[in-house]
């Protein structure tokens, strides 16, 4: 599925507004190549919610070890295939992605065709803190993107029953 993205939703804005905690359905509006200082290499996304929020963040995949560049690859296969409507051009899109066998192979230009895919992003609270440069400890998240929406855990299956069952303190009928 294709995300019709217009020149205002891809320009860069200092008031950016993220995204709060939860999974969201995203838009990309950018994506590219990067290496930290130490070298490792990554892609960056950038993202823009599908609803009418103005929320937007960014996610990377890494390429930093074997486990993490197939884990990323994994991710990249889902989201084009999730933005492809028929079972044959979503093999197509595994087949392409079995054919990858260096990172050099995942550049600019091979990226630059998620702009404007749906994906899926998720910010989560990882417990962790930071301090900022004005001296703050701040919360850090995790910013994650995935081709799916990404199943609840069971404990997260089991915190919503809780959370969303009847109050029965009026039970006097019920014999326990």
């Amino acid at each position: 599925m294709k995300v019709s993205l217009t020149d205002e939703d891809l320009k860069v804005r200092g008031d950016q507004n993220y995204f709060p905690l939860g999974f969201h359905e995203v838009g990309v509006t950018s994506a590219k190549r990067g290496v930290t200082a130490n070298g490792k290499e990554f892609a960056e996304f950038e993202v823009l919610s599908a609803d009418d929020e103005d929320y937007t963040g960014t996610a990377r995949l890494w390429f930093s070890s074997d486990k993490s560049t197939k884990y990323a690859l994994s991710i990249l296969s889902g989201i084009a295939s999730h933005n492809k409507e028929t079972e044959a051009e979503k093999q197509k899109v595994n087949e392409a992605f079995k054919k990858i066998t260096d990172t050099d192979q995942v550049d600019d230009k091979f990226l630059e065709r998620f702009v404007g895919m749906e994906a899926f992003y998720e910010v989560a609270d990882n417990g962790r803190t930071y301090t900022n440069e004005s001296g703050q400890v701040r919360p850090s998240y995790d910013r994650n993107i995935y081709g799916y929406r990404k199943a609840q855990s069971r404990r997260q299956q089991v915190d919503n029953l809780i959370s969303n069952s009847e109050d029965v303190s009026d039970s006097s009928d019920i014999p326990f």
